[in-house]
């Protein structure tokens, strides 16, 4: 598999050299192979809030940028032998280690911020964790605010496919809740009619993730990014308008005020 995609990845840019684009430097964005819309998206329509920066980045800095969409060990492991440039979205804390202990991996600023939020029916809002007892996550998500009461077996943990299937469950009340990042959720509940009685608990347990990118050979590149967001903060805020991306306290802020505090 990693052979086919080295070259996969060298008839790209062989490709686009090609077709003129040799006076640009070309580096490739490994991300994960999952819909998490609107933070990114390369599986379908490739059209996300860090594909439009990093396009607008590119386009300032004379880079090509190209996209490769990896199950999450994957995308590590490709990150670390040099197949892909850079890993998205990653984070310190997640403790992504290298194999090699030579390596040392560098970090962004952070390009977004992700609400990990618990997501309930209406009907349940503000009951708090009485009487719930189960939460779905997407497979490969880690409930890192309820791990507690599932390691006390308090909440049972059920794990899906992924987001969609997370929300139905929820909606079906086959579960308590999801936990769900915030506007991952939100643009599913917007889209579909069978989740419009659904919600985020903010007295629930909830979490703040920052979104960075990764590499392991191109700090440079990376200094570059955290310049160009530094340098244009009247660009960065229209992207996250037009993507609906709010800030922790901007959502929490934003839910019924006799919800709030009552834990």
């Amino acid at each position: 598999m990693i052979i086919i995609l080295r070259l996969m990845l060298l008839f790209a840019v062989l490709f686009s050299t090609a077709t003129g684009a040799q006076h640009k430097t070309t580096y490739i964005v490994g991300t994960e192979n999952i819909v998490y819309f609107p933070h990114y998206d390369f599986v379908k329509s490739r059209d996300s809030y860090v594909a439009a920066l990093l396009t607008q980045f590119a386009a300032q800095h004379n880079l090509e940028i190209q996209y490769v969409a990896l199950p999450n060990k994957r995308l590590h492991l490709a990150l670390e032998q040099g197949i892909v440039d850079f890993a998205y979205p990653d984070n310190p804390n997640w403790k992504k280690l290298p194999k090699d202990p030579s390596l040392k991996k560098h970090f962004s600023t952070t390009i977004a911020e992700a609400t990990g939020s618990t997501i309930v029916r209406k009907s349940d809002i503000g009951k708090g964790l009485s009487g719930f007892n189960s939460l779905v996550v997407p497979f490969g998500f880690s409930p890192i605010k309820w791990l507690t009461l599932i390691s006390n077996k308090e909440v049972k943990l059920v794990e899906v496919g992924n987001a969609m299937q997370a929300l139905e469950m929820v909606a079906l009340g086959r579960v308590s809740g999801a936990d769900i990042e915030y506007h991952v959720a939100s643009h599913l509940i917007k889209r579909h009619k069978k989740f419009h009685n659904l919600t985020m608990d903010p007295e629930l347990p909830y979490d703040i993730v920052g979104f960075k990118m990764s590499s392991y050979r191109h700090p440079e590149i990376l200094e570059q990014l955290n310049r160009f967001i530094a340098a244009n903060p009247e660009q960065i805020s229209l992207l996250k308008n037009q993507y609906q991306l709010f800030s922790a306290e901007q959502i929490i802020n934003s839910q019924p005020k006799n919800n709030i505090g009552k834990n």
